[in-house]
Formats: C-alpha cells, sequence, structure tokens
C-alpha cells in the first residue's frame, strides 16, 4: 500500500495526465497540484513509484505517465466522484426533453446523450433474455487443426462453434472439456464467460491461445442466441485523441467498431446495474489492451446496458457524474 505522500503525487500525475496526454514532470507536480514538497524529494518519489510500477517513463528526458496498475489504484481508491456539473445537466435536460416513446428510439437517445456530454465513444444494447443454462462442454476433433466446441444445455439443446487450432493436443482439450463441465454444470454460461486462463488448473500444459479462442467460441454462441441490435455513437470520437493517431492504432480502433460480436461481448461482461470500470488488460476482447470502459446497466422501464469506451485517461469522474444523473433521469421518468 502506498503511503500517503506517494498517493498524493501518484493523483497528481494522473490528474496532469488525463487532462494534458502529455507525460508529467516533478516539477509540474510541485508548481501545480501544491503537494507541498521539492522537485528533488517529488523526482525522488516518482522513481519509487516507477519501481513499483505505478508509472512509467515513455522517453529518457521524458516526465512520466501512468501505467495500468497505476489507473487501477486512481480508480479504486484516489480520484473523486463528484456531482454532474450545471452544464453537464443542462446539456443532457436539454436533449432528454424530447418525449420518446419506443424502446429503440430511447435506446439511441441514450446512446447520443452520453457520446455528446462525454465526448467519447459510446454503445448499447437491450439487456439480453435468459441465459444458456450449461449441462456439459464438449470439444470435439474434426481435423488436424479443427474442433468443435459444444455446449449442451438443460434441456438437451446443443450449440456448436468450430475453430481452427495448430498441432493441438486433444487429450488436454478433453481435460478442458472435463474441467469447464465440472465447474460450470448448472451455472449460466455467461459465468462461464469469466473464466481466465490464470483460474485454468490445467494452464502449465495446455496453451493460454488454445484456451481463449475456446471461451471466445462460446462467448460467441451466447452472442448468436441472445442478439440484439447494438446503437454506436461517436464510433470515431475515439480517434480525437493523440494516443490513436498512428495507422496500427487507427486500425485497430475501425476494426473494432465494425465487429458487433466483439461490442456485444464487451457488453456481455458488463451486466451490473452499478457503474463498472474496466481498464486494459481487464478486457477479455481482443483490440482493447490500451482502452478504457465505463459500463452500466439499466433497470426498470428500460432494460438496457451501456459502455463508453475511450482513452485508458477517460476523465473518470465527470464520466460517473453523467452516467448517474443519466440513469436517475431515466428512472423517474419510468
Amino acid at each position: 500500500m502506498l503511503d500517503d505522500r506517494k498517493q498524493r503525487i501518484l493523483q497528481a500525475i494522473i490528474d496532469d495526465y488525463i487532462e494534458s496526454g502529455e507525460p508529467v514532470g516533478s516539477k509540474t507536480v510541485a508548481q501545480k497540484y501544491g503537494i507541498g514538497l521539492s522537485s528533488a524529494t517529488i523526482r525522488n518519489e516518482m522513481t519509487v513509484l516507477e519501481e513499483q510500477g505505478y508509472i512509467t517513463q515513455p522517453h529518457t528526458s521524458a516526465g512520466r505517465i501512468p501505467s495500468e496498475r497505476g489507473f487501477r489504484l486512481y480508480i479504486d481508491e484516489l480520484f473523486s466522484k463528484k456531482p454532474i456539473s450545471p452544464e453537464d445537466a443542462r446539456l443532457v435536460n436539454n436533449i432528454l426533453d424530447d418525449s420518446i416513446s419506443s424502446v429503440e428510439g430511447l435506446l439511441q437517445k441514450i446512446s447520443y446523450i452520453l457520446s455528446k456530454a462525454s465526448g467519447y465513444t459510446v454503445f448499447g444494447c437491450e439487456k439480453l433474455g435468459k441465459s444458456i443454462v450449461l449441462d456439459a462442454v464438449k470439444i470435439v476433433k474434426v481435423d488436424e487443426q479443427t474442433i468443435a466446441v459444444m455446449i449442451i444445455d438443460k434441456r438437451s439443446r446443443v450449440y456448436t462453434e468450430l475453430i481452427r487450432i495448430r498441432d493441438i493436443d486433444f487429450y488436454l482439450l478433453n481435460r478442458l472439456s472435463e474441467y469447464l463441465t465440472n465447474k460450470y454444470n448448472g451455472k449460466s454460461l455467461r459465468d462461464l464467460e469469466k473464466e481466465t486462463f490464470s483460474e485454468f488448473e490445467y494452464r502449465d500444459i495446455i496453451r493460454e491461445k488454445a484456451f481463449l479462442k475456446v471461451l471466445y467460441a462460446i462467448r460467441n454462441m451466447e452472442i448468436k442466441n441472445f442478439k440484439p441490435d447494438i446503437h454506436i455513437e461517436g464510433a470515431t470520437n475515439i480517434l480525437n485523441f493523440p494516443e490513436f493517431k498512428d495507422i496500427i492504432a487507427i486500425k485497430s480502433i475501425i476494426s473494432l467498431m465494425n465487429d458487433k460480436n466483439k461490442l456485444m461481448s464487451i457488453l456481455l461482461s458488463s451486466l451490473s446495474e452499478s457503474i463498472e470500470i474496466k481498464i486494459g488488460s481487464e478486457h477479455t476482447v481482443e483490440g482493447m489492451e490500451n482502452l478504457s470502459t465505463v459500463s452500466t446497466s439499466f433497470e426498470g422501464g428500460l432494460n438496457a446496458i451501456f459502455c463508453i469506451m475511450g482513452p485508458m485517461r477517460m476523465e473518470y469522474g465527470r464520466i460517473i457524474s453523467i452516467m448517474s444523473y443519466l440513469k436517475q433521469k431515466i428512472q423517474d421518468n419510468n
């Protein structure tokens, strides 16, 4: 656990990085954030924070930027949740005032409000129906490089997804079948989707890539059987941030925005009524390594899930205040 001084320095670094997008030096922290310490002392503490993995130095002569670990500590313990600003509340109210009768229209409007107010990319969908309740998982060989992942539910219905895996040991896949069946028999398929490679007891003898491909196939089965329309607003907003200006990052973002299965997978993992923040590698979907999501589930008159996506240096406090305010307004009107 960081002491109070290191926490204050880390918070100052992250607050400044969220605002500027530029590496933060000790002089900036000393002059701008009222830490009450000299630049030299702050610089020494920054060295310790870097050694502990909370910040990193992108270039030798540059200041520091937060690491994923630093952002997680900031989200869990350091940033302050504030009421919505009068400007944001006015924007939300002005757009929300127009009456909408259909669920689809309300979905589009909420996505638009969240995108307009936040400046980030937003996607959402109606909440899914009942999930598949699992009886057994079977993984069978189709040919030397293809396997069939089969889910059998409690009503003996079979859902199948084909995937290609090179040089796979089918004996080990049978062990994976047994493991998943024993652990998730009688449970929702969505529970199984949360399985991680780090928890897999045979991870020393089966490759992580093969394991994740099997889990991705299982997610696809859920998506195919419960697939409402996804509403996207501000799809290109994320390209306004300097983190995503190079051609590789742009291609990755465009590919992600065009992959409804990946977007649905993100939504499926965000079913909590509370506001949930995921950063970087906490996402199970490929292509989300440098992104953050703030998501929540609406209940009552509108059963839906919404997700705000942006760079890891999102304005978390402001985003949460907008989302909380809008949720309360929607619930009050239903």
